[in-house]
């Protein structure tokens, strides 16, 4: 059963509106009409909505009731906007939003390599905040995809780190409820405090966890929260404003993704496996203050054939470093039994990197796709990239 509680709503607040005219024109029959539009609306809300199910068969009663008089409405804020109850409601889901917040040190300048993905996102934040004609609408989706490990979390973060914006971190296990409607307004409570605190990065990690095609074997709930996300993404994007509030999605899974959910996301850059050049900037950067005796650039050539990923490279360089470290003390695991005070007081035996070091950790480390599928992300590129 989809989550249509949004809709629903909207559908009454027209449906009321549209009552109230026919009061104010003297239409008693269109208005005797409308007034069982809504009560038929509020009992589809208190079946779509266990959790409210008593306060919308409350308000369907009110409206069945409705007395034909000019200016006798039943209170629909009252019941759906301002009452204690509900209003207690909506401060939980403000507060739940306001948890997704994370700060960000990351700038631009802390990332290696993609300088083509990093080029167009700093394009597409230099556009929303500068003046410019109407015509010239920002991106308001951004869609991040590649092969896991290649930094898309990192470029969110740079970007909310760069602009001093205010990041949200939502993930679909955090969003997801078990009562309908509720996601929608958690959703919704992103939105609206992104506004309040903009300028934000809403950052919405493994996208195709909750926005799976719909046409495979999703479970209601993915298909729920993709409904949600659809309706909410849909309502924000209609409101003119000259703040900036990005949306930016990541998946190591694009060609999952529900075609719906790809239309909102208009602008999709490709993160790719870094280069040779890349490759040999994040090993340098990794191994910074520990000495070299090989030769780093065809390490870096033979890391770039195996499709080894910018996460691959730390844990490399990591590996290696370790195995120069039980390479020149032996016995290392026995000061385990000193005392940490007097570990302090002691220092590592250490050496320059050696090629086997390297072809050691190298040996140990899968990466995470090969060829054929690194073809694959490259051909998705291709037909759906923008």
């Amino acid at each position: 059963m989809p989550d249509m509680t949004d809709a629903l709503i909207t559908q009454l607040k027209k449906a009321q509106s549209k009552y109230k005219e026919a009061l104010e024109n003297g239409n008693q029959e269109m208005a005797h009409l409308h007034s069982e539009e809504s009560a038929r609306i509020c009992v589809a809300l208190a079946k779509n909505s266990p959790k409210e199910k008593e306060k919308y068969l409350k308000l369907a009663s009110n409206w069945k009731n409705a007395v034909i008089v000019k200016g006798k409405t039943p209170s629909f804020h009252s019941h759906i906007e301002g009452n204690s109850e509900s209003s207690e409601s909506n401060n939980g889901f403000k507060s739940q939003a306001e948890n997704l917040i994370s700060s960000s040190l990351v700038r631009w300048d802390d990332i290696g390599g993609l300088e083509e993905t990093k080029r167009l996102l700093m394009e597409t934040i230099v556009v929303a905040g500068l003046q410019k004609p109407e015509s010239i609408k920002p991106w308001k989706g951004v869609l991040l995809f590649g092969p896991p490990g290649t930094g898309k979390t990192m470029l969110a973060s740079a970007c909310a780190g760069s602009l001093d914006a205010t990041m949200f971190n939502v993930q679909g296990d955090k969003i997801t409820s078990k009562y309908f409607g509720e996601s929608s307004k958690i959703l919704s409570s992103v939105y609206d405090v992104a506004k309040e605190k903009a300028p934000s990065i809403v950052f919405m990690d493994e996208i195709d966890g909750v926005a799976a095609n719909r046409n495979t074997d999703a479970s209601e709930a993915s298909k729920r929260m993709l409904s949600t996300l659809l309706t909410t993404m849909d309502g924000f994007a209609s409101k003119k404003n000259n703040i900036l509030i990005l949306t930016l999605a990541a998946t190591n899974a694009p060609w999952d993704l529900d075609d719906a959910i790809l239309s909102r996301f208009p602008r999709r850059i490709y993160v790719p496996l870094p280069d040779k050049q890349t490759t040999h900037a994040i090993l340098k950067l990794h191994t910074k203050d520990i000495g070299m005796d090989c030769d780093l650039e065809k390490i870096a050539a033979e890391c770039v054939k195996k499709c080894y990923s910018g996460r691959d490279l730390s844990t490399i360089s990591q590996k290696a470093i370790h195995t120069m470290v039980n390479d020149k003390n032996p016995n290392l695991h026995e000061l385990a039994r000193l005392p940490f005070e007097e570990l302090k007081k002691r220092k590592l035996n250490t050496r320059p990197l050696i090629l086997a070091d390297f072809n050691e950790a190298m040996n140990t480390t899968n990466p995470p796709v090969n060829s054929i599928t690194l073809s694959k992300y490259e051909q998705w590129n291709k037909e759906f990239g923008a």
